[in-house]
């Protein structure tokens, strides 16, 4: 019989390119990983200095060409309404479907479906009134949703053109979040002021950044903060782990569990 040297010997022989091979590939994923993580906490970042670069003014001051300017109101009037049949004019509509849906590990709760649907609106500040196209929604600062009534939830599966049946091919055991922006919403928007249709507007221009917001500048700030100072923390957390670990056996359950713990950001 070989020796324990020979026996160890042989085994890296024969196992040592493979797990080469393995190492590289974790480290790939990792780098990759990170290099998700970096990028996302600059967009997070510039998404600060954008509320912080836009001039706050009253309506009645703005006028094309000042740059991004931040004027705070409520929905005045919705031409368009999602929900032309009724009720108070709707602006905005986004819901997200929650449930339990099979996976790697048998049956995994989390999203499963979300979608948005925007249309202009007139916004108010008490100095004048203003055109605003808010369409694509940014996400990432529209607070927290509610939990909806039945009956939200089906105006809002017909309102987003959402098929139920499919969403129950796909999970089980449903849980939604709803936003609303209707006539008196409290919206803070930032973008840069047009001149559209022979009327003042403030709406996505390319290459120009876009929000719009029911939570004020502070709140804004705070959350800007919070989830880039998070993703930092998951950066932080993955580099020691690569650096101080004696073995990598263990990174891949924690990446996993990082990846889950990310989805409870704001997105």
């Amino acid at each position: 019989m070989p020796s324990q040297p020979e026996g160890l010997i042989a085994f890296l022989i024969i196992a040592g390119p493979l797990l080469c091979i393995l190492g590289v590939v974790f480290l790939a994923f990792a780098a990759l990983f990170i290099g998700l993580l970096v990028w996302g906490a600059r967009q997070w970042q510039g998404l600060g200095t954008v509320i912080k670069k836009a001039k706050p003014l009253s309506i009645a001051e703005l006028a094309p060409g000042l740059g991004l300017v931040r004027v705070s109101g409520t929905i005045a009037r919705v031409d368009q309404p999602l929900n032309p049949e009724g009720g108070v004019p709707l602006a905005m509509l986004r819901m997200q479907i929650y449930g339990l849906k099979s996976g790697t590990e048998g049956r995994e709760w989390g999203p499963v479906k979300g979608k948005t649907l925007a249309t202009p609106f007139w916004l108010d500040d008490g100095t004048g009134t203003i055109w605003v196209d808010p369409h694509p929604v940014d996400p990432r600062l529209m607070g927290n949703g509610v939990e909806p009534t039945d009956e939200q939830v089906n105006e809002a599966y017909q309102i987003l053109g959402i098929d139920p049946f499919l969403v129950a091919r796909i999970a089980t055991n449903m849980r939604y979040q709803l936003w609303e922006w209707r006539v008196g919403q409290r919206l803070t928007v930032i973008g840069p002021v047009v001149q559209k249709e022979g009327r003042l507007s403030i709406g996505r221009v390319r290459g120009q950044p876009m929000l719009v917001s029911p939570l004020d500048v502070d709140s804004m700030d705070v959350t800007v903060k919070k989830t880039s100072s998070k993703i930092w923390i998951v950066i932080g957390v993955i580099v020691a782990l690569l650096i101080c670990c004696p073995t990598a056996a263990i990174l891949p359950r924690v990446l996993a569990f990082l990846i889950k713990a990310l989805g409870s950001l704001p997105h």
